[in-house]
């Protein structure tokens, strides 16, 4: 069985089939043993480590031989009979925010050196550590985190890393190590684009404009949120970047027809397209798909806030909140009125389905239109649609 590759469409069927699993299971009370049993053995299976072949999988390691109480890893992963991962699993839905759990993996790497990585999980969510700060030394934070259900094909093709026949630990040390800064660097630059510090700030001013009076540090301050999500948006239409479909079959070409305005709801494909304009509420914009969409959000939050952080609860992709509660998980963060901030790390697909429901919730159906960009669309379909 371990002559099997595990293939990027396989290994995405399997992800699919568990995030079915994972709403059928959401609201029910699993063990861990059912956890491991209905979650975890399959992603790694799929991924190549048989539960069947001792050579690959071993349950209930006993990782740290001085403690006979608990020094037992819930599983061990081998390459070619030597230990390469440890995995310990809890309760299906069970937080793992908790600094026990956390003390427990670093007990286990500790008395294993052979290990080079240790994965926290609770069935959909799954933690990655390494030693990247210390050698033989596990971080306190992972440097990869992968959910089941919030998988997109980035995360899903650096989880492949991890399968039995790409494993490499020295590449992947190389790959975590150069993820981690990257990190870093975001998280450095997310919350100077949120909460930018004085010295950031008069860095900018006399970088850009020579100096750092009052007057031109204001006014860079007011900038630099709309500044950081332009520079995105326009990154990410001049270079290629992961899609949120898998791509599997023969391409195929559909022309879309952009003579006229489309109201949203008529629109059947997002994928691979532009906007040339959007109007809404007979105000005609220049902007792309992300402008577009926290346009019509800080508009219909002006309007009625209470009524859109309710649609945010319904819906649980569909995230708004204040400045104090935004996660460290959120992609590139935009801030509407009044004193609120959105995710907007979506694919277009993901925002024009996150619009539609909350146009309907405000009965606005008809407030909204787009003038695409006229060109023929090449596509491969079908496809598999992440979660």
């Amino acid at each position: 069985m371990i002559d099997r590759v595990p293939t990027l469409a396989g290994v995405l069927k399997k992800i699919q089939e568990l995030s079915n699993r994972l709403k059928k299971y959401k609201n029910k009370s699993l063990s861990e043993a059912n956890t491991e049993n209905f979650f975890i053995r399959p992603l790694f299976e799929a991924l190549g480590y048989y539960s069947s072949n001792p050579e690959t999988f071993s349950s209930q390691y006993h990782a740290n031989p001085r403690d006979t109480k608990s020094g037992w890893v819930d599983i061990a992963l081998k390459k070619q009979g030597h230990l390469i991962i440890f995995i310990e699993g809890k309760k299906l839905g069970e937080s793992l925010d908790n600094n026990n759990y956390v003390n427990q993996i670093k007990h286990y790497f500790n008395g294993v050196l052979e290990v080079k990585f240790v994965i926290l999980t609770n069935g959909n969510e799954y933690r990655f550590y390494t030693d990247l700060e210390n050698t033989n030394i596990l971080d306190n934070e992972p440097f990869f985190v992968f959910k089941i259900n919030d998988a997109d094909q980035e995360s899903i093709e650096f989880l492949l890393r991890f399968s039995y026949h790409d494993f490499d630990s020295s590449k992947l040390k190389e790959l975590a190590l150069r993820n981690a800064r990257r990190d870093k660097i975001y998280d450095f630059l997310k919350e100077q684009s949120i909460s930018p510090t004085p010295e950031f700030i008069s860095f900018l001013s006399k970088t850009i404009f020579g100096a750092a009076k009052s007057d031109i540090k204001k006014d860079v301050i007011k900038a630099l949120p709309d500044a950081f999500s332009r520079l995105i948006q326009s990154v990410k239409h001049d270079l290629p970047g992961p899609s949120n479909q898998i791509e599997l079959k023969d391409e195929t070409v559909e022309v879309i027809n952009t003579n006229e305005e489309l109201n949203l709801f008529e629109i059947k494909k997002v994928t691979y397209t532009k906007l040339d304009y959007f109007r809404f509420e007979n105000e005609k914009i220049d902007g792309t798909w992300a402008d577009m969409y926290v346009h019509v959000l800080d508009k219909l939050c002006q309007r009625d806030y209470s009524k859109l952080l309710n649609i945010s609860r319904k819906h649980k992709g569909f995230k708004i909140t204040n400045e104090s509660s935004i996660s460290k998980q959120w992609q590139h963060p935009r801030k509407i009125q009044p004193g609120y901030y959105i995710k907007t790390g979506y694919s277009t697909k993901q925002k024009v389905g996150y619009l539609e429901e909350v146009l309907k919730s405000f009965n606005m159906k008809d407030s909204l239109y787009v003038k695409l960009q006229g060109k023929e669309v090449k596509i491969k379909a079908p496809s598999y649609p992440l979660i």
